[in-house]
């Protein structure tokens, strides 16, 4: 009996260690690689370059109209298809004296642009001409070369520097002002950049939607440049000057509040006798 019990144990613990070592090694399956990358990069979208300026210097006015705003690092390069973004915001404290109201504020963007392409190539220089090595010299040549002395090739002329050649490159400009958004493209026509300004303004002539000392004004700049195959595209920001337009308009005065106590008068009169 004893014998049996220890012949049934031995088989069962070596049925459970042969399932452990199918489980183990026959029955593992490799777990698959994940391709979220390969699926951002190769796949209908990639995702764009983003950039968050925060670096500013800024100079009020004496008078609280006009804030200059300047940036060390608001610049975008690239080249080929590459496409990237810079993004500036703010929020703009208004700071007016009693009785005074905004009319209009604007954004003046300035900056800097330029897209440089290919440089075409020159073309090849024809090989020098040469004469036999082997060729024999008559009496005449010779007496030629003893008559006139011998003359050196004019050194070549002097190659030009190449000409910047423009790209493709594209910059657009996003400027908003408390919700009113203009855009503009910026191109490279010589190669070699140009300067930039636009301006986007805000009026306030609603009575409703008026900006008086302690009102805020959001400001948002915004630059994508796209390289659209060109060698080296460039965009860059170097300042915002924002600007106040006041006028006198004294502040309307809150209606009265009913006196304490007091009641509307009561319609007291006789009702019109009805027709029978």
């Amino acid at each position: 009996m004893n014998r049996t019990l220890v012949i049934g144990g031995l088989v069962a613990l070596a049925v459970l260690l042969g399932l452990a070592s199918w489980l183990l090694i026959g029955g593992r399956k490799p777990a698959p690689t994940s391709t979220e990358e390969t699926v951002a990069q190769d796949g209908p979208m990639a995702l764009n370059q983003v950039s968050i300026i925060t670096k500013t210097g800024t100079t009020p006015s004496a008078d609280n109209r006009s804030l200059n705003v300047l940036f060390s690092d608001f610049e975008l390069r690239g080249s080929g298809r590459e496409v990237r973004t810079a993004v500036f915001s703010t929020t703009w404290h208004v700071k007016l004296e009693p009785g005074e109201r905004v009319a209009v504020a604007t954004a003046t963007v300035k900056g800097f642009m330029s897209s440089s392409g290919a440089q075409p190539q020159p073309p090849a220089a024809p090989p020098p001409a040469t004469t036999p090595a082997d060729a024999p010299a008559t009496p005449a040549d010779a007496s030629a070369s003893s008559a006139t002395p011998a003359t050196t090739a004019p050194p070549p002329a002097p190659v030009a520097p190449p000409r910047p050649v423009a790209g493709a490159g594209i910059a657009t400009i996003f400027i908003t002002v408390d919700g009113n958004t203009s855009s503009t493209q910026w191109r490279d026509t010589n190669g070699g950049g140009t300067d930039r300004v636009q301006t986007q303004a805000a009026v306030f002539s609603d009575a409703a939607h008026e900006k008086r000392n302690g009102g805020d004004i959001p400001v948002t700049v915004m630059v994508e440049l796209n390289s659209n195959g060109s060698t080296e595209s460039v965009a860059k920001i170097s300042q915002l000057d924002l600007r106040l337009f006041v006028d006198n308009v004294p502040e309307p005065e809150p209606a009265p509040a009913p006196a304490a106590g007091t009641t509307a008068p009561s319609d007291t009169t006789a009702p019109a006798p009805a027709n029978n």
